[in-house]
């Protein structure tokens, strides 16, 4: 997981990075950090952020759709 992961994951969300590290139990420059490629995204981050969002159905289709787009433009 990339820092621009973490940034699409408190997007879908709809979170600032104040609730997003206070949702998660980091500071907000961390996570800003982590978002503009500053610092790696720690094990522990990652695994609160997959807690947050298993259950979203939503999130998993956005995703799907991310695939097909990225498919369809390697295609050009």
């Amino acid at each position: 997981m990339d820092g621009q992961k973490v940034k699409d994951i408190r997007h879908h969300l709809d979170l600032t990075q104040k609730e997003l590290a206070d949702e998660t139990g980091y500071s907000r420059s961390y996570i800003a950090l982590v978002e503009a490629g500053d610092m790696k995204v720690s094990r522990k981050l990652q695994t609160k952020l997959i807690r947050l969002i298993e259950d979203d159905e939503d999130f998993f289709k956005f995703l799907e759709n991310e695939k097909r787009l990225l498919f369809f433009s390697d295609l050009k």
